[in-house]
């Protein structure tokens, strides 16, 4: 996915700017994905000759592509994203090509000369199928873009405007997504982490009227303790290559179980002991959970960010304690 840089001061450029990041970026999607694989790249403006035959050599190795620009994307800028599927064979050829001329690039860069065109436009417009998508689709996407940013202008000008229609528009689309529309709240009358947990632990064993089902949750307990987990040796390799044989990730760091009661009323437990104690931590004092989440995670130094989760035991509405790794992954 491309994150891009900053092009503050100069987004009418920002195409030009940002030419030899996509083209990285397509080199690897061609050279790491197997005959038949699908991608999607997030990409900006195409309107150079360069962009487009950048597009059109994808168009050549995929058997089908489309741009496409989601509901989500903000309407008045250029994001949009190429969608790829089923890679032809034969595909390493055209790698290679991008790879030089990537390297051509870097020879160029911080001179006058630069690469304008990478496929002849004459090609592209003989071929009468793309010509005519990437112009239907660019006109489409430009008046789109047009809209909109007239539309953020008058409310510049005027900051007594109002859009009354944006209760309606929220109410359509969740009722499209199939989103439930409840109002945000603080609390889901269990007021104590461990009771969250508790609640979401006997939900995993079915009924919670049946007398043995605590019984059983305390049984099982010792089980997520850092205690009882050992290092993973060389021998074990094999048993790893499968991640269907997985129902847990392998710890790496400093294991925590994380209990949300909505905002930052967020409290861990370190899964060590006999006994659940949950305690707020300093390490999650700019988290914020929505309530009833619960969360296996794992405290990592990195240079951004501040808590790095990697298995989900629960969140609000759904269970993944007992799916299998590859279907958490999904």
């Amino acid at each position: 996915m491309l994150q891009g840089i900053s092009v503050e001061g100069q987004e009418n450029i920002q195409e030009l700017l940002l030419k030899q990041l996509v083209l990285c970026q397509y080199t690897t999607v061609l050279a790491t994905l197997r005959p038949g694989g699908c991608c999607t790249v997030k990409i900006f403006d195409m309107f150079t000759e360069f962009s487009v035959g950048l597009f059109y050599l994808l168009y050549r190795c995929f058997r089908r592509v489309a741009l496409f620009k989601p509901v989500t994307s903000r309407p008045a800028n250029s994001e949009r994203y190429v969608i790829c599927q089923g890679l032809r064979e034969g595909a390493d050829s055209v790698a290679n090509y991008m790879y030089v001329v990537n390297e051509e690039l870097c020879r160029l860069s911080g001179t006058p000369r630069d690469i304008i065109e990478i496929v002849p436009l004459s090609l592209m417009k003989r071929d009468d199928v793309f010509s005519t998508y990437m112009r239907a689709f660019n006109d489409s996407f430009g008046f789109h873009q047009v809209t909109h940013l007239k539309k953020i202008q008058y409310f510049v000008k005027n900051s007594t405007l109002e859009d009354i229609r944006q209760a309606d528009i929220r109410k359509s689309c969740l009722k499209l997504w199939q989103v439930p529309d409840n109002p945000r709240t603080t609390n889901t009358g269990l007021e104590k982490p461990d009771q969250v947990f508790t609640e979401h632990w006997l939900s995993l064993y079915g009924s919670r009227a049946e007398p043995e089902t605590k019984a059983k949750m305390e049984a099982d307990l010792p089980r997520l303790k850092s205690e009882s987990f050992t290092a993973v040796t060389r021998d074990a390799l094999d048993f790893l290559r499968c991640l269907h044989s997985w129902r847990w990730s392998w710890a790496s760091g400093k294991r925590m179980m994380v209990v949300g009661l909505g905002r930052n009323r967020v409290s861990g437990w370190d899964m060590k002991g006999d006994k659940l104690v949950f305690t707020h931590r300093s390490e999650m004092a700019q988290l914020e959970l929505p309530p009833g989440t619960v969360l296996e995670v794992e405290l990592a130094q990195e240079l951004e960010g501040e808590v790095c989760h990697i298995v989900m035991v629960g969140s609000p509405g759904e269970k993944a304690l007992c799916m299998i790794l590859a279907e958490i992954k999904q």
